[in-house]
């Protein structure tokens, strides 16, 4: 059995994790997700790691051939900034379930990190929309729906999670303005992968 890894933000889960993930599950035999700055929660990880871990389960209803780990950021503390502290917890963790044939990233950054312990591979699913992108339109207010699957904006707005990103994080993420992968069109993309009414 092939087993993968990888770790994303997923804050929130849109349309492309969703479906890279949904591939990767049927693609692999295991697939190990990690919950990217699990220990944070700002303007860029406006979700905690709960709420994030049931987006994920909602996600992947209907897949079982996957496991949840929290992988802690330390890259705000200075003397951990080089990502040394976070390669070897994350490699821990992967080890300690049994380890993974291959590692799923498109982040040069994390590929400099783990590829000399892990093969890397790309995601084969690309996606023109960020979680930056989703964010910034909760941020603003506008409309967010269509950039995730129904279950997602479900689980989002009857928790009123999206009210919160507004009240405690809304001013700092429209001060950033909108994130690059705003600007391009997103409608083709998003036809693409609508097979999640």
């Amino acid at each position: 059995m092939t087993t993968v890894g990888l770790v994303g933000k997923f804050r929130p889960l849109h349309l492309g994790h969703q479906k890279m993930l949904e591939e990767l599950c049927e693609t692999y035999g295991h697939v190990i997700i990690g919950i990217g700055s699990s220990n944070r929660y700002n303007q860029n990880v406006p979700f905690t790691a709960s709420e994030t871990e049931d987006m994920l389960r909602l996600a992947l209803a209907g897949h079982d051939n996957y496991t949840i780990i929290r992988v802690p950021d330390y890259g705000h503390i200075l003397q951990f900034k080089d990502g040394d502290r976070w390669q070897k917890e994350l490699i821990s963790q992967m080890d300690s379930l049994g380890g993974i044939d291959f590692f799923v990233t498109g982040n040069p950054y994390v590929s400099s990190l783990l590829g000399s312990h892990y093969k890397i591979i790309a995601p084969q699913v690309r996606f023109e929309v960020s979680s930056s992108f989703v964010r910034y339109k909760i941020a603003a207010d506008q409309e967010w729906q269509d950039l995730v699957s129904p279950k997602i904006h479900d689980y989002i707005a009857k928790r009123g999670l999206d009210k919160r990103l507004r009240q405690e994080f809304g001013h700092e993420i429209l001060n950033k303005g909108i994130p690059k992968h705003g600007k391009t069109s997103v409608e083709s993309e998003m036809r693409r992968v609508m097979q999640y009414g």
